[in-house]
């Protein structure tokens, strides 16, 4: 996810947002209706109960939180110390375990600040930022999540800190590979925002990097930690559809933004916004199954002058197993968000947040709905990056590779580099690709 908003047209969000909204309001309320003056109060009493929970998840509950954790792990700090002007407490025992380096501290960075400042393990350590703007959001965000860390104008020289461990890369598309890659060879933990890489030449170069190092990597797929994909995928494995033999999903999103409509800075409709949709067909289908061959179709803008690329783009794929996986993307459709998703089985069938069992639900007319947030809103703010954050907080603990690591992610960029190959050649595209 790049560092600001894949914008809908017109869309606003976030504190600012939030704010701008609340003048929208009062504008179109001075002088109404009761009713509208009703929608008003509601709103402001809402906005009220929002920064409340965030001063007490940042400024109480977290502390809290880390103080606990130490008392875990049998290392809990003497509270009736007075720090500061007492010394008596080392600085290690208030120190998270894994200090973090954010880079780009943009519209996605904010959730996974919030995500680390959630942590107890994690202490944000560095900020770097890479345009003058980047600098007040940084100290913005230091505000609003109760955090000190030391802002830079160059993330290089982070990596050869002792106390960074773990490195978030959550610019630009176009940046996304050479940090990740810096990250790597100085032996740094790294989690880097989608897409992963632009070209394939980049994405070797990433796995052959990553193969070098201990340090464990994470590309950020985010839609695998939503509640309600995953209740699905649990029902999936335990059986309960039977041998998947077809999964499909669509990524269907109107996107602006001079950087995010060239294929130098945004890459391609399947790598701004469609590889979300290709990482979960795959994961749907099996991810011990290997595609074997991809066809794929694209088209040019059909009214939008501003695309430097195709941004309309369908692929079909075969895997080993004889399954069939199809994926759509545009990003240029005049619609509301959509990512739909599709999942055909032996024994029944999973569709966007329903699922369908003749075994566990005889004789059942409809999708039995999961009461449970699915991705169906394009806003970072609706996304789980707190629990994605966590996720690979606990790989860095276990010492276990991420069912996201860059070498596992590498087969959906593969897949993406195939499908665009197979549209600009109009043929069949067989992988692995040579």
């Amino acid at each position: 996810m790049p560092d600001e908003a894949l914008t809908s047209r017109g869309g606003v969000t976030g504190a600012a947002g939030h704010d701008q909204h609340l003048m929208l309001l009062t504008n179109l309320t001075v002088g109404t209706s009761p009713l509208a003056r009703w929608v008003l109060w509601h709103y402001r009493r809402r906005r009220a109960r929002e920064k409340a929970i965030e001063f007490l998840y940042y400024r109480l509950l977290t502390p809290i939180k880390r103080l606990a954790h130490l008392a875990a792990l049998g290392t809990t700090p003497d509270l009736r110390v007075k720090p500061p002007t007492d010394r008596s407490l080392s600085k290690e025992q208030f120190m998270a375990q894994y200090g973090a380096l954010v880079i780009g501290p943009g519209w996605v960075a904010g959730e996974h600040i919030r995500g680390l400042c959630l942590d107890p393990r994690t202490e944000i350590r560095a900020v770097a930022g890479m345009i003058p703007d980047d600098k007040p959001r940084a100290q913005q965000y230091m505000r609003q999540y109760g955090f000190q860390a030391d802002y830079l104008d160059d993330f290089t020289g982070a990596l050869t800190r002792d106390d960074i461990d773990l490195v978030h890369v959550c610019t630009i598309n176009h940046l996304h590979y050479e940090q990740a890659l810096a990250a790597l060879q100085a032996h740094k933990h790294v989690l880097v925002e989608k897409p992963l890489c632009l070209t394939l030449d980049q994405l070797r170069r990433l796995t052959d990097a990553q193969s070098k190092t201990n340090a464990l990597s994470h590309v950020g797929h985010v839609c695998r930690y939503y509640p309600a994909v995953v209740g699905l995928k649990n029902f999936l494995d335990a059986g309960h559809i039977g041998d998947v033999f077809y999964a499909e999903s669509d990524y269907w999103h109107e996107i602006v933004g001079a950087w995010k409509v060239t294929p130098d800075t945004g890459g391609s409709a399947l790598l701004m916004g469609g590889c979300h949709s290709v990482d979960m067909v795959r994961w749907m289908v099996g991810e011990q199954h290997e595609v074997v061959e991809v066809a794929a179709f694209s088209r040019s803008a059909a009214w939008r002058s501003d695309f430097q690329y195709d941004p309309t783009i369908a692929l079909i794929a075969r895997f080993d197993n004889g399954a069939i996986g199809r994926v759509s993307t545009s990003l240029e459709c005049n619609m509301p968000y959509v990512f739909h998703l599709q999942v055909n089985g032996t024994k029944g069938c999973l569709r966007n947040n329903g699922l369908y069992s003749a075994e566990l639900f005889p004789k059942s007319s409809n999708f039995t709905p999961v009461p449970a947030t699915y991705p169906d809103d394009w806003n970072v703010s609706h996304h789980p990056f707190a629990e994605e954050v966590s996720y690979f907080v606990d790989c860095i603990e276990s010492g276990t590779p991420s069912m996201l690591s860059i070498a596992a992610a590498a087969k959906t960029y593969e897949l993406i580099f195939a499908a665009e190959l197979a549209a600009r050649e109009h043929s069949v595209v067989k992988l692995p690709l040579a």
